[in-house]
């Protein structure tokens, strides 16, 4: 049964725990975040803990600096989207 609301539907993505509508930039906000987090040049040797065993977690061992060179502007870029989003000027959905 679908929930009729007066915001767009470009506006809703889905439905939160309360049944109410989530913003799209509420999505992005997390999203972003989270890409902020994973991609942190101070987190390769906790991701290097955690992939233990598998190839990602040796290529990361042997190459460390390429592994943060490649990671930091995706930390960067997220970082900034994650602030925009935070404020609430984010990109119009």
């Amino acid at each position: 049964m679908a929930i009729m609301s007066k915001e767009p539907a470009a506006q809703i993505e889905s439905l939160g725990t309360d049944g109410k509508p989530v913003p799209r930039r509420r999505l992005k906000y997390y999203f972003s975040l989270g890409l902020a987090l994973l991609t942190c040049p101070c987190h390769v040797p906790i991701l290097i803990f955690v992939l233990s065993g598998t190839a990602a977690s040796v290529f990361l061992a042997q190459n460390l600096l390429l592994a943060v060179v490649i990671m930091l502007p995706f930390f960067l870029i997220s970082v900034v989207f994650t602030m925009h989003f935070y404020r609430g000027k984010g990109y119009k959905d």
